[in-house]
């Protein structure tokens, strides 16, 4: 007969999974709305750099260059596994 020690029984509990998906998934959003200020535009006025990289676009992404970059990611995740 064939026996072995390992059981059915979960590694973690569930209330660690919990607040780790808690954690990752609800608090980020939240702390970047605490943190996040305003900024008057007095002081964009005197410092243009503060807005000149939202004005040229290096932080928004185009639909395709997304998509690429999810297929790009998956295929390296994919070489992991």
């Amino acid at each position: 007969m064939f026996q072995n020690g390992f059981s059915g029984q979960t590694v973690f509990e569930s209330w660690t999974l919990s607040f780790y998906n808690v954690f990752f998934t609800f608090l980020p959003p939240i702390a970047i709305g605490v943190f996040d200020q305003f900024i008057s535009a007095r002081l964009l006025d005197r410092y243009p750099q503060l807005y000149k990289l939202g004005q040229k676009g290096e932080f928004v992404y185009s639909s395709l260059d997304q998509c690429a970059n999810v297929v790009q990611r998956s295929k390296f995740l994919g070489l992991d596994c």
